[in-house]
């Protein structure tokens, strides 16, 4: 196992081990990072305020095909690829060829990606495991216990209980629910999409953590999923997450079961995300995410622990620290949540309109605080930044005694930003 130590002095610190970090937006994960002892050096598609108070930005102006050449001399221990990053296969390939130079890959493999995100694999698993099925139909899907199941339910060629999804996606981006026959094209050889049963309930986030040996249910979420349509143009797009949730040490125990079978035939370690729809006492299992999710820092803050460090440590990557500064937990035991805000009209983000938040109110935290504190706000843009109506313009966050209390916070914080940045009509 590979460690990195700090020297701690009083007189002269050591320098954190600088961790690379790429994807289509690195903020959580570069706090994470700091919070478990990294110097995060990150890239994506957006550089916001609060990623520049963290971490070192790496610029490119054409993502993601830029980054194997902005990174050739980034000097880290190693590299993690964060939400988006798995569907460019190609770049993950370069990223990982240069080695020598940034560290190794923190994360899946193509091969292990390609085998945990198959949806058809998926739901044989979940049938196995005695969860709900979410029958499948795509151009891989030609096994005949997958026909005999979607006899029972009807084809999307006859049912309209049916949505279209993209293999390569995130956020939900480009889900559609088909209405009628006539919405298949080119079904069922169209090897960009697959089909699957639409489950009505609540949508769901479970993490996982896959160790040397042993795996460990870490909690779960609620996903707020398509809660403005009108203003995103996106009927299933991610709008945050409201955790953890009650869960008992049995459903955990068989989480970590279903895990096991998950990841067998993978090499794959460290953190991993199953999206899953509750209905009642049924679930389903919809989605996994092999790598750090969105749900991650939901958990890490009101559970006081890096999850990151425990991420790499899986990798055989340690961090040795001084012990974590004492850190009052400000949500006080009870749930916390994340909502992003989406313009509702086309904007440009204006230095007056930004003025009217205080620096600590815009970065979460006030000087001597720790990178611990609950944040007000996220993801922050820059004076002069420019959004198309249903882009993401930043995230907000509240805390309370339970989903509903923490969502009406949430939704409240939303219309303010949007009344206080002049975002609204």
């Amino acid at each position: 196992m590979k460690d990195v130590v700090h020297q701690n002095s009083v007189s002269e610190p050591a320098p954190r081990p600088r961790l690379l970090i790429a994807g289509c937006s690195t903020r959580a994960a570069a706090w994470s990072a700091v919070r478990a002892g990294f110097a995060p050096v990150c890239i994506d598609q957006f550089g916001d305020r609060d990623l520049c108070e963290v971490a070192e930005v790496i610029p490119v102006t054409r993502y993601p095909a830029d980054l194997p050449t902005a990174v050739r001399d980034a000097a880290t221990v190693g590299w993690l690829p964060v939400g988006g990053l798995e569907n460019s296969v190609e770049i993950l390939r370069a990223l990982s060829e240069l080695n020598s130079r940034i560290g190794p890959c923190l994360g899946a493999t193509p091969a292990d990606i390609a085998t945990l995100r198959d949806p058809v694999r998926l739901q044989t698993i979940a049938r196995e495991c005695g969860w709900r099925e979410a029958a499948v139909w795509s151009a891989a899907s030609r096994c005949q216990e997958v026909r005999e199941h979607i006899q029972t339910v009807g084809s999307p060629l006859t049912c309209g209980n049916w949505l279209v999804k993209p293999l390569q996606s995130g956020g939900g981006l480009g889900i559609r629910r088909l209405k009628k026959p006539e919405d298949v094209q080119e079904f069922p050889n169209n090897p960009r999409v697959y089909y699957q049963q639409f489950m009505p309930g609540v949508p769901c986030a479970v993490l996982m953590l896959i160790g040397a040996g042993d795996i460990e249910c870490l909690g779960w979420s609620q996903q707020l999923i398509g809660l403005e349509p009108e203003v995103t143009g996106e009927p299933f797009a991610y709008h945050g997450s409201i955790g953890p949730l009650p869960m008992s040490a049995d459903l955990a125990r068989r989480w970590e079961l279903t895990t096991a079978r998950l990841i067998a035939g993978t090499r794959y370690r460290g953190l991993l995300g199953i999206d899953v729809i509750c209905h009642g006492n049924e679930v389903s299992l919809i989605e996994v995410n092999p790598r750090y999710t969105a749900s991650c820092e939901i958990l890490e803050l009101q559970q006081r622990r890096p999850l990151l460090e425990r991420h790499c440590r899986a990798f055989g990557l340690t961090v040795r620290t001084q012990e974590l500064p004492e850190h009052p937990d400000e949500s006080g035991g009870r749930m916390i949540g994340k909502r992003i805000v989406y313009a509702d009209h086309d904007l440009t983000i204006a230095e007056r309109s930004l003025a009217e938040l205080t620096i600590s109110e815009l970065a979460g935290r006030t000087p001597g605080r720790s990178h611990w504190t609950l944040p007000e706000m996220s993801d922050l843009p820059w004076p002069g930044t420019r959004f198309s109506q249903g882009q993401p313009v930043c995230t907000v966050w509240a805390c309370g005694t339970g989903v509903e209390d923490v969502a009406s916070r949430l939704e409240e914080r939303v219309q303010q930003i949007r009344t206080r940045l002049r975002i609204s009509p």
